[in-house]
C-alpha cells in the first residue's frame, strides 16, 4: 500500500507493515494451450517454483483467459459441432469432424 510522498525527496513511502495478496502474486504467461486445469498448474509450480524444493506452497491458481482467442475457439467449436450434428442426421461419417473437435485447445 502506498503511503504519503516525502516532501523533501518526492519519494513515495511504501507501507511495509501490511500484507496484501499482490505481495505474493505471480503472473505467468506463455503456458501451453493444454494448460487448462488449475490443479495441474498448481502441482507444476509446487514442484518447480524454487530450484531444489519440491514442496512449495501454492495457495491458489486463477487462470485468466485471452477472451478474444476464447471467443474465436468457442465459435469454431460451435460450428464443428453443428457440422457433426448434420452429418450424423444424414447418416454420414463424422469421424474427421470429431477428431477436429477433440483436437481444439
Amino acid at each position: 500500500m502506498l503511503g504519503p510522498i516525502d516532501s523533501q525527496t518526492g519519494i513515495v513511502k511504501v507501507d511495509l507493515e501490511t500484507t496484501h495478496p499482490n505481495d505474493f502474486a505471480v503472473l505467468v504467461e506463455g503456458l501451453p494451450p493444454s494448460a487448462k486445469e488449475e490443479a495441474d498448474i498448481r502441482e507444476f509450480f509446487q514442484k518447480n517454483a524454487i530450484k531444489g524444493r519440491s514442496n512449495v506452497e501454492v495457495v491458489k491458481v486463477v487462470i485468466g483467459w485471452n477472451l478474444t482467442q476464447f471467443e474465436k475457439t468457442a465459435s469454431e467449436l460451435k460450428g464443428l459441432r453443428e457440422e457433426r450434428r448434420k452429418l450424423r442426421a444424414n447418416g454420414e461419417p463424422c469421424d474427421q469432424v470429431t477428431m477436429r473437435i477433440e483436437a481444439e485447445p
